[in-house]
């Protein structure tokens, strides 16, 4: 992973440009707040190459300083690579951005998934103004940017359903393929269950929940014999009672499995067993949903201003209109390069992409072209 703060640098061993483990922080932070930091950040590279406003930086609230960033960059980075500030910048945020890439990369296809078919949500503070950069670089053309997505993991604690999570690790073979058998003895896994229920409704009523209001649910990790891999199942029984219950979780798992790595996958003839039996205690929230927009591309939008903005792959900086997000009504929709400015973050539209406006700041980015 990659923040504002993370410190670059040109590592000798490998005669690259590195970023991070680690971090500038806030205080003293990036060069560019002047509180004392030297090291050149991700922050100091933004503001390079001309993605922040130095004067309108966290809603005007925070006044930064182009000239520090650059003289960073040009001590740390430049010296030892004969780059420019602006391409150092560019090598700067490019590794920040094949950083994340990998990271999303390795998550969704260790699961045996194609990133390509997903949308990226973007969050965070600065995670719209990377999105672009790191989701092209595994091919994911659609990227989702939430209300409020400055503080949206902070939105979604508040909001998600009240929950306590209690899970026991043991050795349970649903199907033995050495005797070709299922389960018999519920004894154990019901057991389990029973006190994983109780643990969970305990902590709820502790919090002062209505017991009314509590509900759970099984989940399983289950794997054909000594496998590594292990896949999630929703177990749509919470106590087994009879060999259709055990033949239900068999063929759900199979199915599950199949889904994720593909027609034909299932190996039975190793075997299934149960190696981890959680159970969910929670209880519901409404949901807050917001209705969908529009596209209207025959929305007039106004740029507040411009400026010059460099990119990966285009010859010298692009003049780049700045938009106020307050400007831009539901249903709008922007070509990039463009930036949208919020007080919380700055959403980067790439030259290729475009961004429709949807409900509280929120946004949708499309992949139209690949430079």
């Amino acid at each position: 992973g990659a923040g504002g703060g993370s410190i670059a640098r040109f590592d000798r061993r490998w005669g690259a440009v590195e970023v991070g483990h680690q971090s500038a922080g806030s205080d003293p932070g990036p060069a560019c707040y002047g509180r004392g930091g030297k090291l050149p950040t991700t922050t100091d590279a933004n503001l390079v190459l001309g993605y922040l406003d130095e004067k309108n930086y966290a809603g005007g609230s925070i006044k930064l300083s182009k000239r520090r960033a650059e003289r960073s960059i040009r001590d740390h980075v430049c010296e030892h690579t004969g780059l420019s500030v602006e391409e150092a910048a560019l090598a700067i945020r490019r590794k920040v951005d094949a950083n994340m890439a990998d990271a999303i990369f390795k998550e969704v296809a260790v699961k045996g998934y194609d990133p390509r078919n997903f949308t990226l949500l973007s969050y965070g503070g600065g995670g719209p103004l990377h999105a672009c950069g790191y989701a092209s670089k595994i091919g994911i053309s659609r990227i989702l940017i939430p209300p409020f997505s400055a503080v949206f993991s902070a939105l979604g604690a508040g909001s998600m359903d009240q929950l306590h999570i209690h899970e026991r690790s043991l050795y349970l073979m649903l199907y033995d393929s050495l005797t070709r058998t299922v389960l018999q003895d519920f004894t154990e896994f019901n057991a389990t269950v029973g006190q994983l229920e109780v643990l969970g409704r305990e902590d709820l009523l502790r919090q002062g929940v209505d017991p009314k209001d509590i509900k759970s649910r099984v989940e399983l990790d289950m794997r054909y014999g000594n496998q590594l891999a292990q896949t999630a199942v929703v177990s749509p029984v919470d106590r087994i009672e009879s060999d259709q219950d055990v033949m239900t979780l068999l063929n759900l798992f199979s199915s599950n499995y199949e889904q994720r790595f593909g027609e034909g996958s299932a190996a039975p003839e190793a075997g299934i067993r149960i190696n981890v039996i959680r159970v969910v205690s929670y209880v519901e929230h409404e949901t807050v949903l917001l209705e969908n927009s529009n596209i209207n591309s025959d929305v007039t939008v106004t740029p507040t201003s411009s400026r010059d903005c460099w990119f990966e792959g285009t010859d010298g900086a692009l003049r780049t209109q700045v938009y106020n997000v307050a400007d831009i009504p539901e249903g709008a929709l922007i070509d990039g390069p463009a930036l949208v400015e919020t007080p919380h973050t700055t959403y980067l539209v790439y030259p290729g992409w475009s961004l429709t406006m949807g409900r509280q700041g929120s946004a949708r980015l499309q992949q139209h072209s690949v430079n």
